[in-house]
């Protein structure tokens, strides 16, 4: 172990503190983690009324489009499924699945919302499996030729 006596050590000696450098630093200092954490909140701007309907958009956009590709497939509607029967059976709460739970309408309450969903989606599946199973037509022959 090296100290300051070895020879091939150079130590420098560092300034002390003034007393202004410490008052400096503590006035500038954030006395707690709160204050820090508000002081680099302070750094950024707040959202505008525009900006913030433009980000609610945003996100209803990215919502249904999640919505939709989870109910496209079997195994998606399964799992709203699932959860629909979870919810009623009381195992979970509207809390723990809805984002702003108790802003629906009456009448229009996410059970309500799920099972419309699941039935759309189901007879948009059963259409598109008549048309494939369907016996071709004439039109369909000749343009198959």
């Amino acid at each position: 172990m090296k100290t300051a006596n070895d020879n091939d050590l150079s130590l420098e000696p560092t300034e002390l503190a003034t007393a202004d450098d410490v008052h400096a630093y503590a006035v500038d200092a954030p006395s707690d983690a709160l204050e820090l954490h508000f002081r680099q909140l302070s750094q950024y701007p707040l959202l505008t009324a525009e900006g913030e309907l433009a980000l609610a958009r945003e996100l209803e956009r990215a919502d249904a489009e999640i919505a939709r590709a989870l109910l496209s497939s079997r195994e998606g509607r399964d799992a709203v499924l699932d959860l629909l029967t979870a919810l009623r059976a009381k195992e979970l709460a509207i809390e723990d699945v809805e984002r702003n739970p108790g802003q629906s309408p009456p009448g229009d309450e996410l059970d309500v919302r799920l099972e419309r969903a699941l039935r759309r989606f189901a007879a948009r599946d059963e259409r598109q499996r008549r048309r494939t199973s369907a016996p071709p037509t004439r039109a369909r022959r000749a343009a198959a030729s």
